[in-house]
């Protein structure tokens, strides 16, 4: 269990219910330790060179210490937990105590071999909505008084500990959905009660199969079987009574649509031995067994863990990046008060955020690779301006300032009905690769062309560069495949973003079209809706 201590401060009043409440929300209060708070104490000891620092969250009456450095078991007596609560209560940004002038009664026994702090300085964790659950304090053994500017990068980290406390949850209520998902949508419970012929099973059964609630209904062993298709074994009424059950079987629903499931069974007997119930689960396998005939259970094994592994880097991932762009922002912000009188240190801030931007790119990316396999990318069309969402890619992209000419062709101003963020990818893609892979050639072409009789657009991005031999053009939307001439400079990149692109534009009912020469260029195209008119192959 996670350290904490009882406090007596009347801070029940005002809005604390609904500050508790908040508190509860965040599922933090009494929780085990973990890493990334104590990166946050780490952080604030080394940037304000101070011993000790200390991530409190204050419930009703207890103070729950969810990461400390520089104290041992003293951070959680009265001295510091009643300060701790005070920082959340006094209304101010920033809370200063001298703790030598102030009595907190007894000292602990073990004080002695205990650091004594006199000097403490904390600033609330306010969550979104504006409750404060918790503190950032640091101790140190003399009085100190911190700059405005110091006082701005506590704040800084407060926040920096509030996202990752918002991330934290996203993350927990992502697992508990994906257990609950697993328990309700992919395997149904039942049970025959022998004795007294009836058949009953859960909700997850009812989600799947589409039948109402066992509770409310009698079936019967006839029911039962009746639902079943004859196969190699016999008839289902003969199997459930021979009571050898587990197998493959063809399965009607409640709208009379057949499932292959997969039974399996557990025989219940008397103290004589004589069976009077069978528990047993029903897994639906009809896509599986459609999709993967010969060796399905083994492919769909091997594609969950695959998946799965994504999901969890990627989220793993996210973590150094939070810890580097906290770092970044105080750098930055050190670099405009030249505290070090280091004309680098901008440079070196720009550094971290650029990397940090990579980073989080690749991350996005896994996830998207990760939607696109588990068949969890979904599009959100709407009409929007396609030629505002082109300057600001070029824009995001600092394009039109680099080292071609970008030249914007066509029919424009253009509207078109399609899903605005992941268009944005793919201009993205589509605009950096031809950037990339053209680094000897001053312009690339961005086309647009109506055409109001299909009631479409059709968007084409040219580049002047190296081309692309017809022998690699096919594999080139596989994901991880890129094309690399051995005789010149390798590009940077992972091979993603070309394959999530063509299943974006799969999703919009199109595709991207490749057309290259080697030596010549390549010109990327594909297809948008100019109007919701004709929109029912979109996969919404």
């Amino acid at each position: 269990m996670s350290k904490r201590h009882t406090i007596d401060l009347g801070l029940r009043q005002g809005y604390e219910d609904a500050r508790i409440n908040a508190l509860t929300r965040y599922r933090i209060a009494g929780t085990l330790p973990e890493e990334i708070f104590d990166h946050y104490v780490q952080m604030a000891t080394l940037i304000f060179r101070i011993p000790a620092a200390i991530i409190a969250f204050v419930s009703a009456d207890l103070v729950h210490y969810k990461a400390s450095i520089g104290v041992g078991s003293t951070a959680h007596s009265t001295r510091y937990g009643i300060t701790c609560a005070e920082t959340i209560d006094c209304g101010k940004d920033i809370h200063t105590v001298d703790l030598a002038k102030i009595n907190y009664g007894p000292s602990p026994s073990n004080s002695d071999s205990e650091p004594v702090y006199n000097y403490y300085v904390g600033t609330p964790i306010v969550t979104a909505d504006g409750y404060t659950i918790g503190c950032l304090s640091l101790l140190d053994h003399k009085v100190r008084k911190l700059t405005d500017e110091q006082h701005s990068v506590l704040k800084i980290l407060a926040s920096a500990v509030m996202d990752a406390i918002e991330e934290r949850l996203k993350n927990l209520q992502d697992r508990e959905r994906n257990q609950w998902f697993s328990k309700t949508t992919q395997e149904g419970m039942w049970e025959w009660d022998i004795y007294q012929d009836k058949i009953w099973w859960n909700s997850g059964f009812s989600i799947i199969f589409g039948y109402p609630p066992a509770t409310s209904n009698h079936y019967d062993l006839n029911f039962w079987c009746s639902r079943f298709e004859e196969n190699a074994c016999g008839n289902m009424k003969d199997i459930m009574n021979s009571f050898i059950l587990d197998g493959e079987y063809l399965f009607k629903k409640a709208d009379d649509s057949l499932a292959h499931v997969l039974v399996r069974s557990v025989i219940i007997r008397d103290d004589f031995g004589q069976p009077v119930k069978v528990i047993g689960s029903m897994l639906d396998i009809s896509e599986r067994f459609k999709n993967e005939e010969l060796n399905r259970k083994a492919n769909q094994d091997l594609m969950r863990n695959k998946d799965e592994f994504i999901s969890i880097a990627s989220h793993e991932i996210k973590t150094p990046i939070t810890i580097i762009k906290s770092y970044s922002q105080i750098i930055r912000k050190e670099a405009e008060r030249d505290v070090y009188d280091d004309t680098n240190l901008r440079v070196y801030a720009e550094r971290i955020q650029k990397q940090s931007d990579k980073l989080l790119k690749l991350v996005e990316n896994l996830l998207d690779i990760s939607r696109i396999n588990t068949g969890k990318m979904v599009i959100y069309p709407e009409t929007f301006d396609f030629t505002k969402l082109l300057d600001q890619t070029l824009d995001e992209l600092d394009a039109r300032s680099g080292s071609h000419i970008i030249e914007l062709t066509g029919d424009t101003p253009l509207r078109v009905y399609a899903d605005e963020f992941r268009i944005g990818q793919v201009l993205t893609n589509l605009i950096t690769n031809a950037i990339k892979y053209s680094p000897g050639a001053e312009r690339i072409i961005i086309n647009c062309v109506k055409n109001t009789e299909n009631n479409t657009a059709t968007i084409s991005v040219q580049d002047f560069g190296k081309g692309i031999a017809k022998c690699d053009q096919e594999k080139l939307f596989q994901k991880f495949e890129r094309i690399i001439n051995m005789h010149e400079n390798q590009v940077s990149g992972t091979g993603l973003g070309l394959s999530i692109a063509m299943e974006i534009m799969k999703q919009h009912g199109s595709t991207i079209i490749l057309q290259s020469e080697e030596g010549k260029g390549s010109t990327f195209s594909f297809e948008l809706m100019l109007s919701p008119a004709f929109s029912s192959h979109l996969n919404i």
